[in-house]
């Protein structure tokens, strides 16, 4: 077994950085994403010019949207430097990612990395570019802009969907004190819905070997296959953190979220501003919370009212569905025989949560339900039932909404699969009460003013230091202070949406 690959970095007076370098065979390193390899010294020391990591200062004019804006001056860069293992034979070994920042990211996580330049930027192959999309666009894309011609519907290489669009890198991940993690082959997608088209895209990690180490503030991530790079989805342009804060207020409730932590990222050594590192809660996740196969969970997802997902199982859901529809609502066994079909507690605690917290993008979008498909069933959750998922929130928190807005405005008259459910349910006094118990639990307590400000302000806190640099970058939100006062709107948000749901109570089913 070959010895492991160590660093030490030392930056000198002058801006320049001595490299010390041990472990392994004879050893060869080179610079950024394209430098030519080089034999190191038999000191194990490279002195890395200052100047070198200013390549990376090229990145920063490459559009990323047809909305993008050029960054403002004065942004850190980081130099880059790939340092392998030449053997005998001329073979060089799969590199390690050395990132050396100049600059103080407040305790935060960064996450680095390094791919050739045109797997980003090239304009017909590179990913996080509109490129030359347009040239070529899918139906898919073609549909989506003759539907709505906003801006962000507009053909982008980073529409482009599949494994043909998935490129190689490398990742380093340092903690919040500068020290390695994570050294790792990475491939990377872009990730999400209509929100490709906003300048800051979502990136999807996947790791080849699940990761050996928690990634997470709880200590969760061992064993993690893919992570995402959020953006904020839709709240990009506004608070950066309503998504984050949702999944954070709901954690520990009897449905599934994704972790968050707040992240600083470098592309190829260029600054690219805060992320939030969060779990892409689908069937490899799922698998890997509940200790089975990836092929023995089933997930279905409603997105646009469609039901999507293998067909078997949709067809399994709509037959389960239309069962619990045909239910009489005074029969003494109808809690027993719905619950034996889905999670009852687990649905009306998911469907009380993204309510009081007002998803405007819910329920015809955003919503998602598993269960295992093993042959034997097992304990909850692997005992063949359906399950929920809390997904996107970002246009919740009164992103385009006020604390007054009614709780069951957004299931009224609507056909999508979670109102007809919810509302076979409530067709049961029983299941009404258990629904405004649990209304009165979640105001009373988690989603409580107190506690939803709290956590507000302490993911807010996490991000305000570094906030000035990630606007110069993107230039979005358009300052300080407009970022404020997005903070602040969910403040007041939170602080009167308990009291504006208990006035409802009482005529809530009236």
């Amino acid at each position: 077994m070959r010895d492991p690959i160590t660093t030490e970095a030392m930056p000198l007076a002058n801006g320049d950085i001595d490299l010390t370098v041990t472990g392994g065979g004879r050893m060869v390193y080179a610079v950024g994403d394209a430098g030519p390899w080089k034999d190191l010294p038999a000191s194990g020391i490279v002195r890395i010019s200052g100047s070198d990591g200013r390549a990376a200062e090229k990145l920063l004019v490459y559009p990323t949207s047809v909305a993008w804006k050029h960054p403002y001056p004065g942004l850190p860069i980081a130099t880059i430097v790939r340092v392998a293992e030449q053997l005998e034979t001329g073979h060089i070994e799969p590199p390690q990612l050395i990132t050396l920042i100049n600059a103080d990211h407040h305790g935060l996580p960064v996450y680095s990395i390094l791919v050739p330049e045109g797997a980003f930027f090239d304009p017909d192959t590179g990913i996080y570019v509109t490129g030359n999309a347009v040239l070529r666009p899918t139906p898919d894309m073609i549909n989506t802009h003759l539907q709505s011609n906003r801006w962000w519907n507009y053909p982008g290489n980073y529409h482009f969907r599949g494994k043909a669009w998935q490129r190689s890198g490398l990742l380093q991940v340092l903690d919040g004190t500068g020290n390695e993690t994570i050294n790792t082959a990475v491939g990377i997608r872009i990730n999400g819905q209509l929100t490709r088209g906003f300048p800051i895209h979502a990136l999807r990690l996947l790791f080849e070997t699940p990761l050996g180490v928690p990634v997470f503030d709880d200590g969760d991530g061992i064993g993690s296959t893919v992570l995402l790079l959020r953006s904020a989805g839709n709240d990009q342009m506004k608070a950066m953190l309503r998504d984050a804060v949702a999944h954070e207020l709901c954690n520990d409730l009897p449905f599934d979220i994704s972790q968050n932590r707040t992240c600083v990222v470098y592309v190829n050594g260029t600054y690219w501003g805060l992320h939030q590192l969060r779990q892409k809660v689908e069937e490899e996740e799922l698998a890997r919370r509940s200790g089975v196969k990836k092929k023995q969970i089933a997930m279905l997802e409603v997105r646009n009212n469609e039901l999507l997902g293998k067909a078997k199982e949709a067809e399994r859901f709509n037959n389960d569905l239309n069962s619990i529809l045909a239910l009489d609502p005074s029969d003494p066994d109808l809690v027993k025989k719905i619950n034996g079909r889905l999670d009852l507690n687990g649905f009306l605690s998911y469907m009380a949560s993204v309510m009081i917290l007002d998803n405007k993008d819910w329920p015809d979008a955003n919503v998602k339900f598993w269960r295992y498909t093993g042959k034997q069933a097992m304990d909850a959750p692997l005992d063949g039932r359906w399950y929920f998922i809390l997904t996107d929130m970002d246009l919740g928190l009164g992103a385009y909404g006020e604390p007054e807005a009614p709780l069951l405005e957004r299931i009224k008259g609507r056909t999508s699969p979670m109102p007809k459910l919810f509302n076979a349910c409530m067709g049961s006094p029983e299941l009404r009460q258990t629904f405004i118990s649990k209304v009165n639990e979640l105001i009373n307590g988690r989603f409580s003013a107190k506690r939803t400000i709290e956590v507000l302000d302490r993911i807010a806190s996490r991000m305000e230091p570094e906030m000035p640099r990630h606007i110069a970058r993107w230039r979005r939100p358009k300052d300080m202070v407009t970022w404020h006062l997005e903070v602040d709107r969910i403040r007041t948000y939170l602080r009167a949406r308990p009291e504006r749901i208990r006035s409802q109570i009482p005529g809530l089913f009236q």
